[in-house]
């Protein structure tokens, strides 16, 4: 309970202090969890300091101290082993923390370029034992700010993991902040604020950041950079930051799944390349025979592809858990899905508090299929949770595991982060040839990087209005005679530019467009039958104004089809990509499936029609199930082989009917009386969208790959 006890004092202690030198949280139901006033030395047990080479500078403990109630980080030049260092300092938690309020108070070096200063949450590795080996996530800046623009405050987000590396924010460019300020910054499962003195500055939901989680290190940093923050003016060196303290507050949110990588998804690119390896799920730790505990590919997954499975060959004792820091007391519940051979000494979860005492725990039991278990009422009274997944085996015996979650029953009630999915909207299936940055590319203009994920994933490029004219121009070479469409691939983001000049040029002329750049995918510009050899240059300029990406153009031939744009099924899978994105038919019950039924597809009629943007009603006093989708109408009863669309009826080969709790229609009816069109891929594929697709070899392969993400 020692956890415990350090908050009371800490309770004590600022009972004791003039809470008015501190800004109020955003929600009065937060609570004061964890609190550091620096008025003492660098407490080690809660602290690291961040050491080694950063951007041309150096990292020692020896530039960070306590003065006066403050912690001061020190940036100087200094002779260290015979050579002239720039040098600063920093450090980082050694704790988690997660869903919040951070908040801390300071003044920052504005005096010359070289200190780059920043308070932020990110992941750090650790032994895998007490602390996951794997845990950097996600990175949330509450600002970043270099000495040489001292006005300037930026806010971003950089997701750590699975293409997606960078969302920037737009800067505060009117604060000085050499001078003392409160900033705080507000992680939410669908939300992220900043505020400067108690008043927010910015905000991201929904799409605009990633839907990822776990709880990650605190960082407060005051580094020596030698590359990119300005001109360095030795006659006002050394200078300093300073920060009056650091809180984090925290409240209960009702239903919201604290346990982080619940997923298992979190050590693989979606293209399967690997970001870590499969043996050491990312945010959990490890403990006995670790060989035994490692993520796999599994048909089984109820979200994603991958599953933590228990198993080896020879006997074995693991156990796979993850440590929860600075939590809310009160109720909690538990879930999580499991199959099991059956037969282990032991095949158990168990839920304890901080410091190890049990709670409660739950038996595995034998199931050949994914199978939802439960815990309720657990009673968390020390701000902190371990849940343990445990085997003790025989060689051969096995367990698999997805989606645990633990949750409070009570609080506030916030909208959720998008469930985890694979997105490959950007993808396109059939004949398409690309042109990125690295193949067939010119730029003029004040190009920069950008952390933004482009196509593919990729890197994409961007460049700001007002830093003058610019432009970027993909070539692409027809490989062979055909009717292409002529696209260019769209990074969206919110502050990019809404009516952007994009183009193409072949043989001498050029054909303009516009492209709204606030959201992402491919927009075909327009279409040209080639030959053999020509060459096409897609480009977009600053002709229109406005903030500019750019990743890749490409031509596709007529019969390609952008993912994006389409519904696509899998015969006998639960597995659905809709638009691009990865879906479970029924995630409550993975029997849900496309199937064959008298030579007929048949299909749950409610997740095709709201996946093609339709609505679906249940009429009770008449039984009927009624479809409108734009300005058709479909109604349909179970158990019946009449259909009725915009008042036609039509006579069904296979009648609606339920199973597994769901209504199965057959495809076909079902879609052209939403006016969609079905294409039917040899052997198991079925696309569903505004237009035919002509089946062919390459089609089914490329199909077949992606069926495998």
């Amino acid at each position: 309970m020692k956890k415990y006890f350090t908050f009371l004092c800490l309770l004590l202690l600022l009972m004791c202090l003039d809470i008015t030198a501190f800004a109020a949280p955003p929600d009065a139901d937060y609570e004061l969890l964890f609190a550091d006033e620096f008025d003492k030395e660098i407490d080690l047990n809660i602290w690291k300091y961040r050491t080694g080479e950063r951007l041309g500078g150096y990292n020692y403990p020896e530039n960070v101290y306590i003065k006066d109630g403050k912690m001061y980080h020190e940036m100087r030049y200094e002779t260290r082993n015979g050579t002239e260092q720039l040098t600063g300092g920093g450090i980082i938690s050694n704790e988690f923390f997660g869903y919040g309020y951070y908040e801390t108070k300071c003044r920052l070096f504005g005096a010359t370029g070289g200190m780059h200063s920043s308070f932020w949450s990110m992941g750090f590795g650790g032994d895998g034992e007490k602390t996951p080996k794997y845990n950097q996530v996600y990175e949330i800046d509450g600002y970043e700010i270099d000495s040489h623009k001292k006005n300037r405050i930026t806010c971003n987000i950089n997701l750590k993991i699975n293409a997606v590396t960078g969302i920037p924010g737009t800067p505060v460019t009117d604060f000085p902040t050499d001078t003392e300020f409160t900033f705080g910054y507000e992680w939410l499962p669908n939300q992220i604020n900043w505020y400067l003195n108690g008043e927010l500055i910015q905000s991201k939901s929904g799409n605009e950041i990633p839907i990822h989680y776990a709880q990650q290190n605190l960082w407060i940093t005051g580094l020596a950079n030698a590359s990119l923050s300005g001109e360095i003016d030795r006659a006002k060196l050394p200078g300093d930051a300073w920060w009056d303290y650091v809180h984090f507050y925290a409240m209960p949110l009702k239903d919201i799944n604290l346990l982080g990588a619940s997923e298992f998804e979190y050590n693989e690119n979606p293209d399967h390349t690997p970001k870590t390896s499969l043996q050491h799920p990312m945010s959990w730790m490890e403990l006995g025979d670790t060989e035994a505990s490692f993520l796999e590919w599994n048909d089984s997954a109820v979200s994603g592809n991958h599953v933590l499975s228990h198993h080896s060959d020879k006997k074995y004792t693991v156990t796979t858990a993850q440590r929860l820091y600075y939590i809310p007391n009160g109720n909690y519940s538990f879930s999580v899905y499991a199959m099991s051979s059956g037969g282990q000494k032991t095949a158990k979860i168990r839920i304890s508090d901080f410091d190890g005492e049990t709670v409660k725990e739950i038996d595995i039991p034998k199931s050949d299929t994914m199978t939802k278990l439960e815990i309720t009422d657990i009673e968390i009274t020390d701000n902190g949770a371990y849940v343990e997944i445990i085997s003790e085996a025989n060689g051969g015996q096995w367990l698999k595991i997805d989606n645990p979650s633990l949750y409070a029953t009570h609080g506030k009630e916030v909208e959720k982060a998008i469930p985890y999915t694979t997105d490959l909207s950007g993808y396109t299936v059939g004949e398409t040839f690309v042109s990125t940055k690295s193949d067939g590319f010119n730029q003029s203009g004040a190009w920069q990087g950008s952390g933004l994920a482009g196509y593919k994933g990729e890197k994409s490029i961007f460049v700001y209005e007002q830093d003058g004219d610019a432009a970027a121009e993909f070539t692409i070479t027809a490989p062979k005679d055909g009717e292409y469409d002529i696209r260019f691939y769209k990074v969206g983001h919110s502050n990019s530019g809404k009516k952007c000049h994009v183009y193409y040029k072949l043989n001498g002329k050029t054909v303009d467009g516009t492209a709204d750049l606030t959201q992402g995918g491919w927009q075909v510009i327009g279409t040209e039958k080639l030959k053999k050899g020509d060459k096409v240059v897609v480009g977009i300029d600053s002709k229109n104004g406005g903030l500019l990406r750019a990743s890749a153009a490409s031509i596709a031939t007529k019969g390609s089809v952008v993912l994006k744009d389409v519904l696509l099924l899998e015969l006998e899978s639960p597995k659905v990509w809709a638009h691009g994105i990865k879906k479970t038919v029924d995630p409550e019950n993975l029997s849900v499936v496309p199937t064959t039924k008298n030579d007929r597809t048949m299909v749950p009629v409610r997740f095709i029609a709201e996946n093609l943007g339709a609505t679906v009603d249940y009429v009770d006093e008449t039984e009927e199930i009624v479809i409108r989708l734009a300005d058709n109408t479909v109604t349909l009863k179970v158990n019946s082989a009449k259909m009725n669309v915009n008042g036609k009826e039509i006579v069904l080969d296979v009648p609606a009917y339920v199973r597994d709790g769901r209504t199965f229609v057959p495809l076909r009816a079902i879609s052209e009386g939403l006016n969609q069109k079905v294409s039917w891929i040899p052997d198991k594929f079925v696309i569903i969208g505004d237009k035919e697709v002509t089946p062919t070899k390459e089609l089914s392969t490329e199909l077949d790959t992606i069926g495998k993400q």
